[in-house]
């Protein structure tokens, strides 16, 4: 079995691999994040597949980690995690954190980080009993799909950001709106 489980193993390592290499091949309508090493980007891509691709949340946050321990200043990275922990503590200083360096990105990824905060700070709200947290989220909804749309049709081989954003259209829309423009984007 240990063999088998090694093998598995492998083959998985290298079909991400091969994702990275594609995902990289495609830079010429890809989003450039602010981050300072190539690890960082390696693992924040990986876990991006990983929640998106595979729905495999606690093996994404674990890279989420990973990229941060490679560059600890790689806000989307922060904010993403941001989302995912189950840590109040950490979650508030994740906030915190990006709230003080909010503005030092390009407009772009600025855009981004904004819908990410917004979402850490809706679980913030909700976790402390908040009762503003619902209309809060209805509005980050709202203008998560407007900055979606733009960043989307700006660098249309985003595929993870595309997959947001059409499920940004589902909470505002419903499936109807949400199908069409997903046979549109693909």
């Amino acid at each position: 079995n240990d063999e088998n489980s090694s093998t598995t193993e492998n083959a998985d390592l290298n079909n991400i691999k091969d994702s990275f290499k594609r995902y990289l091949s495609l830079a010429s309508g890809r989003m450039k994040y602010s981050v300072k090493s190539d690890s960082a980007s390696y693992y924040y891509i990986l876990g991006r597949h990983q929640i998106m691709d595979e729905g495999r949340y606690g093996q994404a946050e674990a890279s989420y980690r990973k990229a941060l321990d490679f560059d600890p200043d790689f806000l989307i990275c922060q904010a993403v995690l941001g989302r995912l922990t189950l840590d109040d503590a950490e979650r508030v200083e994740i906030y915190q954190n990006v709230e003080i360096e909010r503005g030092s990105l390009p407009p772009d990824e600025e855009e981004l980080l904004g819908v990410y905060h917004d979402f850490v700070q809706y679980t913030n709200r909700r976790e402390s009993g908040d009762t503003t947290a619902r209309v809060f989220i209805q509005e980050a909804l709202v203008a998560a799909e407007e900055v979606f749309r733009n960043i989307i049709h700006k660098y249309p081989e985003e595929p993870w950001v595309k997959g947001e954003y059409v499920e940004f259209l589902n909470s505002n829309h419903g499936p109807g709106t949400a199908l069409d423009s997903l046979a549109s984007l693909t």
